[in-house]
């Protein structure tokens, strides 16, 4: 650790002058944002003590989540500063933190995101910055306009999207993680063509296996092949990409916003369409079995497509039970309405956070029903050709 601490290091002294402590964090050009990011990294640094080492940090306002207590990490996520970078003045630093975008406010935090973070951003420091944060600011405008119109256009397919991140994230991680290169961002502002500014995953491929797609994406801004900086996204859950306010075009940094662009542009063109047609009845069937044979398990993605037609579970509760009320002869269902919302609720919430489906909420929703005198299983038909 710097023996004269952090207060007087060349690393703080050479930015903390920026800092405005009425300065806003969210607003779209890297300019206008620098001074509230200085006053809020000034603001945040903290020493960390383990039974091995003290080391300063940057902490961030959320908290780790984890969906057991027991297992949630028992400091407050923070970004470590390493004491390599003490000694190396950076006047910059407060653009790049500026660059990252609104993620670093966000809520709830994975230890391999926050872990990301630094390991990315710290070896930019001392990396100037300065030409393309004002081609970036300079196109702001045009860059917002895109960003929105990339949004709506992934409106229009987010149902497979959505169905993806729970049911086959492997997949998604494919799409989601190929680098845009120096081209690709030229085709969608071509004023950053000059820079060869480029966008390469930070994540590394171990990080990167199976639920990549489903965590806060962390990436390098390149310029002619060299990281300079970090640039942020928000998970790709429905709420992260078209309700939270910190995403919205008029509070997110431009440079977040030129990479979401490209990532939902991506991300509309490799998915399939689907035709905006509403949920019927005639989607339930009843799983083919075997004389003899246990009854069929059902499958989360279609207990996943169940829950997404329906905004509500009494309309799902209504339409299951409509449903196996007109099947000659009649269906009786072997559950309880409390017991079916209950289980319907459980797989929303995990669908809105890109979680697995419980599998006990899975048999619930999707129920075994007494059929003329046999018990089978209900389930629902997912592919929507």
């Amino acid at each position: 650790m710097n023996p004269h601490g952090i207060t007087d290091s060349p690393f703080l002294t050479s930015w903390a002058g920026a800092a405005h402590s009425h300065a806003p964090l969210t607003s779209t050009t890297i300019a206008s944002r620098v001074p509230g990011w200085a006053h809020w990294a000034s603001t945040r640094l903290h020493v960390h003590t383990t039974h091995r080492r003290s080391y300063h940090a940057i902490n961030l306002p959320g908290q780790y989540y984890h969906p057991t207590e027991h297992s949630r990490p028992e400091s407050a996520p923070h970004v470590e500063i390493p004491d390599s970078v003490l000694d190396t003045p950076d006047p910059w630093f407060p653009h790049r933190l500026a660059i990252v975008g609104n993620t670093l406010l966000f809520p709830q935090w994975i230890p391999t995101e926050v872990l990301c973070i630094k390991r990315a951003l710290f070896p930019t420091v001392g990396t100037p910055i300065h030409t393309v944060v004002a081609t970036l600011d300079e196109q702001a405008h045009a860059i917002s306009g895109g960003y929105t119109r990339a949004r709506d256009q992934l409106n229009t397919v987010y149902h497979t999207v959505g169905q993806m991140l729970v049911n086959n994230p492997e997949q998604l991680t494919e799409t989601v993680s190929e680098p845009f290169t120096p081209a690709d961002v030229a085709a969608a502002v071509p004023a950053l063509g000059k820079h060869q500014v480029g966008f390469i995953c930070a994540y590394n491929r171990q990080a990167m296996t199976r639920t990549f797609a489903r965590r806060i994406g962390v990436w390098h801004l390149t310029v002619h092949g060299q990281p300079h900086a970090v640039v942020t996204t928000g998970r790709l859950t429905r709420n992260s990409v078209f309700h939270d306010p910190l995403y919205a075009p008029d509070n997110e940094a431009v440079s977040v916003q030129l990479l979401r662009t490209l990532l939902y542009t991506r991300l509309s063109g490799s998915t399939p369409q689907v035709m905006a047609t509403p949920p019927t009845a005639s989607r339930f069937r009843i799983a083919a079995s075997r004389s003899g044979a246990a009854t069929s398990t059902p499958s989360a993605a279609a207990a996943l497509a169940f829950v997404t037609d329906y905004p509500h579970a009494v309309s799902g509760w209504q339409a299951l039970t409509q449903w196996a009320e007109q099947k000659v002869p009649r269906l009786y269902i072997t559950v309880t309405e409390q017991a079916f919302t209950h289980a319907f609720t459980t797989i929303a919430s995990a669908a809105a956070r890109a979680e697995s489906v419980p599998h006990s909420a899975v048999g619930t929703v999707l129920p075994l029903a007494w059929n003329d005198g046999r018990l089978q299983r209900i389930t629902y038909h997912h592919n929507r050709k």
